[in-house]
């Protein structure tokens, strides 16, 4: 039987994203692979792991092709290396906070939605 995964590598995953998820992804990608690839430039002398540097540079650039291209084959790295703007956007826009309130909102709206269409209709004199 033939070998499904010869190279090794994992299965290419063919990715769908929005065109607005595009835009935000590639600015997310491009903005922290320029600041490490700054930081190796300007400080490596004064990082901890210039190499663990490097690798998460070349991480969020595999990530840029991959979105760009609309098909990856995923990596423990590219899991690893999305946790943390995803941690750190969920912290910068407060979104636990955020969701209980939208979720608190339209609960609300539903209810007074369910009541209105519940309600037996009075003729009209």
């Amino acid at each position: 039987m033939p070998n499904p995964d010869p190279t090794g590598r994992g299965s290419a995953v063919a990715l769908s994203v929005p065109a607005a998820h595009t835009e935000f992804l590639r600015r997310t990608f491009i903005a922290v692979q320029s600041g490490l690839l700054e930081d190796l430039a300007d400080h490596s002398d004064r990082l901890r792991d210039s190499h663990r540097s490097r690798r998460e540079a070349d991480t969020f650039g595999r990530l840029l092709v991959a979105v760009g291209n609309g098909v990856c084959i995923p990596d423990p790295e590219m899991r690893a290396a999305l946790g943390d703007p995803a941690r750190s956007v969920d912290h910068a826009n407060e979104y636990e906070r955020v969701t209980v309130e939208h979720a608190a909102l339209h609960g609300l709206v539903g209810q007074f939605d369910a009541a209105r269409t519940d309600a037996p209709r009075r003729e009209e004199s």
